[in-house]
């Protein structure tokens, strides 16, 4: 089953984007930036959200993107 990691800090984010995938993909939410690339490294992610709100401060959202891009290119 593909596995989607979202990084957030809101339910509201989580519960939305849970939502319209219902059972057809597996959800992994975390809160952390770090959590998030551990477990893109660790497991088989299909898929990487990012809610802008929930990255380390100062980091934009395009520099967050072209982070995982750099640290995954099958997520690419």
């Amino acid at each position: 089953m593909p596995l989607i990691t979202i990084l957030t800090r809101d339910p509201v984010v989580r519960a939305g984007v849970r939502a319209p995938l219902g059972h057809r993909l597996s959800l992994a939410g975390t809160r952390s930036w770090e959590r998030l690339l551990r477990l893109a490294r660790d497991r088989p992610v299909t898929a990487v959200i990012l809610d802008s709100a929930a990255l380390p401060d100062g980091y934009e959202p395009d520099m967050a993107m072209r982070d995982v891009r750099r640290r995954f290119p099958s997520l690419a």
